[in-house]
């Protein structure tokens, strides 16, 4: 499977257009980005690590992580990070529970598939709960390039986790 994922890895940045390729790499040379973008998230990840630093036990509410930024004269936006967001509006403690909530998802799932797998009558229900393991690591690994700690594309699939963990 991994010698999959690398082909179509490769195939796609050979046909890729040029500048697809080009907007990809200023992930790592910020001076490259002619847009700004690349320099404007980090300084939003650093406003972020500062307010959580301001406030680490408990934050400066829900939802007022941007606000606060606003007020100190920063840009109308929200670093692009769930996990920072929540650190930053509820503390480090808020932030490391909100982690472990996302592992123990995948851990529900994975564990359930795993033991479905066992059973003949199990086979559609383990794949399921596969793809359910999978919507949680797509979601953990899309959180950190998004601020969505609060909207419904992680809990669904940690909803499906538990009821699979269930059956």
């Amino acid at each position: 499977a991994l010698g999959g994922v690398v082909l179509v890895a490769l195939v796609f940045g050979l046909a890729a257009p040029a500048q697809y390729v080009d907007r990809h790499t200023t992930i790592f040379d910020s001076e490259a980005d002619a847009t700004g973008s690349s320099s404007e998230r980090w300084e939003l990840m650093e406003t972020a690590l500062s307010l959580i630093a301001e406030r680490p036990l408990f934050g400066f509410g829900l939802g007022n992580s941007r606000h606060v930024t606003v007020v100190r004269g920063g840009p109308d936006r929200e670093a692009h990070n769930a996990y920072l967001k929540v650190g930053a509006e509820m503390g480090v403690a808020a932030m490391i529970v909100y982690t472990l909530f996302v592992l123990s998802a995948f851990a529900a799932a994975r564990a359930a598939r795993r033991r479905l797998a066992t059973y003949p009558e199990g086979y559609e229900a383990a794949h399921m709960a596969g793809g359910i393991a999978l919507a949680v690591v797509a979601y953990a690994i899309g959180a950190l390039f998004s601020p969505v700690p609060y909207h419904f594309y992680f809990y669904y699939p940690a909803g499906l986790a538990v009821a699979v963990a269930v059956m």
